[in-house]
C-alpha cells in the first residue's frame, strides 16, 4: 500500500486481522488514543474490528500488507 504525504485517514475497522511491514517512509498508526510511530522495518498487527487509521504528515509511507479477506 502506498500512503502519499499529508494523509489523515478516517478511522475505520475491518472484519479480519490486518498485518503489515513498513517498507519505505514514515508515518503513524492511530488506535484509540494511541499514536504508534512507524518507520522502515516496523511490523504491525491490527486485530479484527479494531478502529484504526494511518497518517503520514510531511512524508510518505509504503507498507507491505496482508489482508486475508481482500480480493487482491
Amino acid at each position: 500500500l502506498h500512503f502519499p504525504k499529508n494523509i489523515i485517514q478516517t478511522p475505520h475497522t475491518h472484519p479480519s486481522v490486518r498485518t503489515g511491514l513498513v517498507y519505505k517512509g514514515i508515518g503513524e498508526c492511530v488506535i484509540g488514543d494511541s499514536k504508534i510511530p512507524l518507520e522502515p522495518g516496523y511490523a504491525f498487527i491490527i486485530e479484527t474490528n479494531t478502529g484504526h487509521s494511518f497518517n503520514t504528515g510531511d512524508g510518505f509511507m509504503d507498507v507491505i500488507a496482508f489482508h486475508p479477506d481482500s480480493d487482491v
